[in-house]
């Protein structure tokens, strides 16, 4: 993800794990949260340890991923959707 901090500069925030698939359930480790200057150099490597989609399943349709999760906010839990398109890298 791409942000500006309060100077106007450019920085982004990654997080590194391992996933895995059973069937249609997604689970998703998260081990560490970097932060980067916009020229790729690592600001901060936070260990960290969490399940990014809770209770996940996931379909792929038409190249576009889609994570049903469960999200806690305040006062109860909330079903969720991510979707994701397909990246296509240019040369």
């Amino acid at each position: 993800m791409q942000m500006r901090d309060q100077s106007n500069q450019y920085w982004i925030s990654e997080v590194i794990g391992k996933y895995s698939i059973s069937g249609d359930r997604l689970i998703v480790n998260i081990s560490s949260s970097l932060e980067k200057s916009s020229t790729g150099k690592i600001i901060r490597n936070t260990p960290t340890n969490y399940v990014l989609f809770e209770n996940a399943k996931f379909n792929i349709d038409n190249r576009v991923l889609t994570v049903n999760y469960t999200t806690y906010p305040v006062d109860a839990p909330v079903p969720t959707v991510a979707k994701f398109n397909q990246l296509i890298p240019i040369d």
